[in-house]
């Protein structure tokens, strides 16, 4: 222990050096939710507390992490506030397939419909993927495990690496009451984001043409350009409040959590709404049960197109500087011929599928809504002191509801004369059962140490989905499927099943001498 001692004359000194405790022996969470010490593995790991992922908050957490782990790109979409992260750890294995990681929620992989990629022109919008519905502030830890050895027990499942998450259990608090010891814990964030870097653009050369986009008009020599478009300021609220009991040995804890955000792209915005309960039971001495139950509410308006079609980003970028970009915030005009208000956009697409950017973010939207359900139970049961046996059960489901309309005046690459209209329903379910025997015995005084894992798991994906609507027939905006659409209704469906068994055993023995 440091000591620090004055000295003011030639007196002696008389100092005794007292005995300091240090954690020499730091713990981890790997694969299959088993703790081990991180010099007994064979393999690196990083590990970041729930801290690291709230300082600077995110309403996709895994954003938070960019930078921080060793080797691995974490690149966020485009499609605004809520929009889908991709996060490679083990380099790009596939062009056309899904590089991302495995997301591992308490020693359970939880299913990743969307990577954040993009595929051409036409690609759309990249909403958040599986993980993105956890609240940041119920996160307790997070294990980087980046090496084959540490993904080997999850199989093809974990061949880009695995990313583990761990939640957080109710914690005691200073008093004693009469329902128990009980704490609270509330807080408060908000953000204000610009755009930190703007491409610069030429202010130079005008048109020659005032129906044309190009500007090669030499005679405008240091032409005073009237203005592209702005961003308006992004805003992000996120407030949480998290209730803790103990009552006897039983931790409990219970959370709701908020994030309402404003994107910096017109009408786009985010909403999320978590609720989160977790119970441990102590049922005997040799059992034990932990519970848990979430449910989200998540519903995202107008998020920006990944590609070039449906994207306001891209009129605005090439807008004429010698243009007023003001007169276009007024979208539409009234069209005697129609009887309707149309789309205001002189300059037609361009041949590159432009509209007004101000009819993408205000006229045309797309909504969507999703409910997710999840329970998971964990009971544990102690055979000897050197062995014991776990076994796991997660449900969880989710619907996501979508709906997308663009009016009549949108161009014909996007919709008819009378408009567009579509939506559709997606039914996602995930099973999950595992059981696992672990051993870890010393024996020779300490001198030696086994450890073995056994066991088998089995997963089963089942998505439904069914769609209608497509370019409106005969009634100008008005958005039905019945009699006013080109296409038929859609139905898909995919099951995935998934049974694997730790074979052969997870032996790990390690050697040590013991000093006396």
């Amino acid at each position: 222990m440091r000591q620090e001692h004055k000295v003011e004359s030639a007196e002696m000194l008389q100092i005794v050096l007292q005995q300091e405790e240090m954690k020499m022996d730091q713990v981890v969470v790997t694969a299959l939710g088993i703790r081990q010490s991180v010099k007994a593995l064979t393999y690196n790991v990083q590990e970041f507390k729930g801290e690291e992922i709230t300082r600077n908050k995110d309403a996709n957490f895994v954003n938070s992490l960019t930078g921080k782990i060793a080797g691995v790109t974490i690149n966020s979409s485009s499609s605004g506030i809520g929009g889908a992260t991709r996060v490679v750890m083990r380099g790009t294995k596939s062009i056309a397939g899904n590089n991302n990681a495995l997301y591992v929620i308490d020693g359970i992989p939880i299913p990743n419909n969307n990577g954040g990629g993009t595929n051409g022109p036409f690609e759309g919008v990249v909403s958040g993927e599986g993980i993105s519905s956890f609240n940041p502030e119920d996160i307790e830890s997070i294990t980087a495990l980046t090496g084959p050895s540490a993904t080997a027990l999850y199989g093809n499942q974990g061949a880009n690496g695995v990313l583990l998450v761990n939640t957080k259990k109710g914690t005691r608090g200073d008093t004693e009451g009469l329902f128990g010891n009980i704490r609270v814990n509330v807080s408060h964030s908000s953000d204000f984001f610009t755009p930190f870097v703007m491409p610069r653009f030429q202010n130079t050369y005008g048109q020659s043409n005032p129906q044309e986009y190009a500007s090669w008009e030499q005679s405008c020599l240091n032409l005073r350009t009237t203005g592209r478009g702005t961003f308006p300021d992004g805003l992000q609220h996120q407030q949480w409040s998290k209730y803790s009991w103990w009552y006897g040995k039983k931790p409990d804890t219970f959370s709701v959590g908020t994030n309402n955000a404003e994107g910096i792209i017109r009408n786009n915005t985010f909403d999320r709404y978590n609720f989160y309960l977790r119970h441990n039971a102590q049922l005997s001495d040799r059992l034990t049960a932990d519970f848990s139950g979430m449910y989200v509410r998540l519903k995202d308006n107008n998020m920006v197109a990944q590609g070039q079609y449906q994207n306001p980003i891209v009129p605005v970028y090439l807008f004429p500087p010698g243009d007023d970009f003001k007169k276009y915030q007024v979208y539409s005009r009234y069209d005697p011929n129609r009887l309707i208000a149309t789309q205001f956009w002189p300059y037609q697409d361009q041949g590159l599928g432009m509209q007004n950017p101000y009819w993408i973010t205000d006229a045309q939207s797309r909504v969507s809504n999703t409910d997710r359900y999840m329970m998971s139970v964990t009971a544990n049961y102690k055979v000897t002191n050197w062995l014991d046996v776990t076994g796991r059960v997660r449900i969880d489901n989710s619907v996501l509801e979508s709906e997308t309309k663009r009016p009549a005046g949108t161009w014909g690459l996007f919709a008819s004369e009378f408009g567009y209209y579509q939506t559709g329903k997606t039914t996602n379910k995930n099973t999950y059962l595992d059981l696992i025997a672990s051993m870890k015995h010393n024996f020779a005084d300490n001198r030696f140490s086994l450890r073995a894992n056994l066991g088998g798991s089995y997963q089963k994906d089942r998505m439904d989905g069914l769609g209608a609507g497509g370019n409106l027939l005969r009634l100008a905006n008005f958005y039905s499927v019945q009699e006013n659409t080109d296409n038929p209704a859609t139905q898909s469906y995919s099951a995935t099943e998934l049974q694997s068994v730790l074979q052969p055993p997870n032996w790990a023995i390690r050697i040590g001498y013991l000093w006396t």
